[in-house]
């Protein structure tokens, strides 16, 4: 069974709006809690604030590995028929192989 077009458009916004949210709530909470009273080695706050860190950098690379990946698969698209019309093959030419 091969999912509708509306419901895949559908499950990628939500995917989408997720992922910004998270990225938006991370980068909040570091703000909010930039400044707290630190208790020692063993601090929460800071073992969540390096989390949230570590979250931000990763989606951030996987938008950019995303966007480089999307530019090449056009690219290999748009080259790809180009590269078939200007191919020279026997048939093209109206040559005939037999003698």
């Amino acid at each position: 069974m091969t999912a509708r077009p509306w419901k895949t458009a559908l499950l990628t916004a939500l995917t989408a709006a997720w992922l910004g949210l998270s990225v938006i709530f991370a980068g909040v909470f570091i703000i909010e809690e930039h400044i707290h009273d630190h208790t020692g080695d063993d601090c929460t706050v800071c073992l969540e604030i390096q989390i949230a860190l570590r979250l931000i950098e990763a989606l951030g690379r996987l938008g950019v590995s995303t966007a480089a990946a999307v530019f090449f698969a056009y690219i290999l698209v748009l080259v790809k028929p180009a590269a078939r019309v200007l191919a020279v093959r026997p048939a093209l030419l109206h040559i005939k192989l037999n003698c």
